[in-house]
């Protein structure tokens, strides 16, 4: 939103176009890197994504069962969606909101809502006459991934900005992975991960209609097809995204 014409935003153009032009190799977690490198300097160059990876905590997380208090909310006959994480503008929840008000005839669906933000109370009380979700508050970290494998399919969105068709990397999509649930996005940038993993599915950000559609299309799966399609994402990434084969990743750079 600042003019490009602002001194500060205007040295950092030229510092990042002299980066681009001149550098002996460009690697950024951005998925798109070669696209916004074209567009900066006006022609391509080789670069490399290296992303996000699984943090060592994770991978030696010894997991907690559930508290008696959250283990209720998980039922075994239930179609279960779930988000977890910060609860605020940037975080686009106005569409899964309004899916679970367009869902709320269905009583095999219900949307779990995990985490806090400038917007948790603005969004309780616009659903407080909805039975079929519930914001569960915040929760221990050593419990996050204990919530998410409880979970049927795990939610996320983003607004459709100019700035995501260039990617991102998401420590949330590494979190969610790792549990071995499908994942749901409403996305329309682009694309990583979810679909080279084959461990869920995109929606256009901010159609409700579409969203509706895909997890009424996901409620009719077996249970084996989402475990199947959930295991995908969880190989995957212990397979490209460990800091051992980033580190590799770097090395090989620094050798060529």
């Amino acid at each position: 939103g600042f003019n490009k014409k602002n001194p500060f935003v205007a040295i950092l153009r030229i510092i990042e176009w002299l980066g681009y032009r001149y550098s002996d190799h460009i690697v950024a977690t951005m998925p798109n890197l070669g696209e916004h490198v074209n567009n900066i300097i006006g022609f391509s160059r080789k670069v490399q994504c290296i992303p996000m990876g699984i943090p060592r905590e994770l991978l030696e997380e010894k997991k907690i069962p559930l508290p008696e208090s959250l283990s209720s909310s998980f039922p075994d006959n239930k179609f279960i969606i779930t988000y977890v994480g910060s609860i605020g503008v940037d975080n686009a929840l106005d569409t899964l909101l309004e899916s679970a008000r367009n869902l709320q005839s269905d009583p095999n669906i219900v949307f779990r809502i995990f985490g806090k933000g400038d917007l948790l109370d603005q969004y309780r009380s616009a659903c407080v006459d909805l039975d079929n979700i519930i914001f569960e508050g915040v929760i221990p970290n050593n419990l996050v991934q204990s919530v998410l494998e409880r979970s049927t399919v795990l939610y996320f969105a983003t607004h459709s900005t100019t700035v995501l068709k260039y990617g991102q990397s998401l420590n949330k999509l590494i979190d969610y992975m790792y549990s071995g649930r499908p994942l749901l996005a409403s996305h329309s940038g682009f694309q990583s991960m979810i679909n080279e993993s084959k461990c869920g599915y995109f929606v256009p950000a901010g159609e409700v209609t579409e969203l509706c559609n895909e997890i009424h299309r996901l409620s009719k799966l077996s249970n084996l097809e989402l475990d199947e399609i959930g295991a995908r994402g969880r190989e995957w990434l212990l397979s490209n995204r460990t800091y051992t084969k980033l580190a590799d990743e770097y090395r090989n750079i620094f050798d060529s």
